[in-house]
């Protein structure tokens, strides 16, 4: 069974944001994962926009794709106010995704472009949440959207 780049890239992303020290293995593909108490800190993985643009090289009509790859952290703690939280598993997450060579030959470059947190507290709870989007550049054929060039 052949997968969308995209789908390929998610799933690279996952496997090399399991296991970072804030976070540990609870990371999820997807962006409606269910994250009570136990599952938290957290991170959703998920793809949103793309952008492709045609280019002929050498008779073969190819397409330039621009996905924004987003990584939503989310914490809830008791003891520390939740910025400090997300913080660190910004930290972690940008240094595990633009660590050089980190996605191998299935795309061409990564650049962060955005973050946005929230915080919220009721009770003795606080709970907090990132949102790390990522431009991740990647070429294919036209009409070949599961094979990376």
């Amino acid at each position: 069974m052949t997968t969308h780049v995209r789908q390929q890239i998610r799933a690279k992303a996952v496997s090399l944001l399991r296991g970072l020290a804030t976070t540990g293995p609870n990371v999820y593909p997807g962006r409606s994962w269910p994250t009570g108490a136990a599952q938290l800190p957290a991170l959703l993985v998920y793809t949103r926009t793309e952008q492709a643009q045609d280019a002929t090289m050498m008779a073969q009509t190819l397409q330039l794709r621009t996905v924004e790859l987003v990584v939503e952290g989310r914490c809830r703690t008791a003891s520390q106010e939740p910025d400090d939280e997300l913080d660190e598993i910004a930290l972690e997450v940008e240094t595990a995704l633009l660590a050089s060579g980190a996605f191998g030959t299935l795309i061409k470059s990564i650049e962060l472009k955005r973050s946005i947190s929230a915080s919220l507290a009721s009770q003795d709870r606080r709970s907090g949440e990132i949102e790390l989007t990522f431009d991740i550049e990647y070429l294919t054929a036209a009409g070949a959207p599961a094979t990376a060039l």
